[in-house]
């Protein structure tokens, strides 16, 4: 797997394999206290994500799969992070706080997975057709496929697909990059999903708050 293996996309946060760990029956911490962590971890990491520029980017996500493929590891931090997957206060901060940078930056990077949409990219005319699709795609997808999705996503970066199929959400994409309104349509629609698929499958660059 390659870097994108994350979040585009940061998506290995929790620090652990693609199958999620079995749940401890209760945190060691007060919840007070993670949520008082998770909303600083997450700024943290926002702030990184639009601070850096596409290299930075995939170096935070080539950090996120070594971290994953690494397994479980000990610590408050990674205690919390898994806490974020089941507890919806804290899984809420983090979506809200990340899915915007995450999203903007995989826009950016060339890092949208169209290239998954197939042939069902020819009838796609707007920015909403797109993230819908795009949203439902990684809804059905368990984390090895999403991990490929990734993957193809960033080998085909800096170089346009010849398949026709894709001309259209291309386009599409190339516009929403300097249309605000279309950002924050993508955004409203596949910020939320992106960051989902991403924490569940421990793709979020933890390293980065080292």
């Amino acid at each position: 797997m390659s870097r994108l293996s994350v979040v585009v996309l940061g998506i290995a946060w929790v620090g652990a394999t693609f199958n999620p760990m079995p749940l401890k029956a209760q945190s060691a911490l007060p919840e007070e206290v993670e949520i008082k962590l998770v909303n600083s971890m997450s700024d943290t990491l926002a702030t990184r994500l639009n601070e850096s520029n596409c290299a930075d980017f995939n170096e935070l996500l080539d950090g996120a799969q070594a971290d994953a493929e690494k397994g479980s590891q000990s610590g408050i931090i990674t205690q919390v992070l898994e806490d974020v997957k089941t507890n919806p206060k804290l899984r809420t901060i983090v979506i809200t706080k990340l899915g915007a940078p995450l999203l903007t930056r995989t826009l950016d990077c060339n890092l949208t997975p169209v290239g998954a949409l197939g042939a069902d990219a020819a009838g796609i005319q707007d920015v909403t057709q797109l993230s819908t699709a795009l949203s439902s795609l990684l809804g059905a997808s368990d984390c090895p496929t999403f991990g490929q999705i990734l993957d193809d996503a960033q080998a085909n970066a800096d170089t346009p697909s010849p398949d026709p199929n894709l001309a259209g959400v291309n386009q599409i994409l190339a516009q929403t990059k300097t249309d605000s309104q279309a950002q924050s349509t993508m955004i409203a629609t596949l910020g939320d999903p992106l960051l989902s698929k991403v924490l569940d499958c421990n793709l979020i660059p933890f390293q980065a708050l080292r």
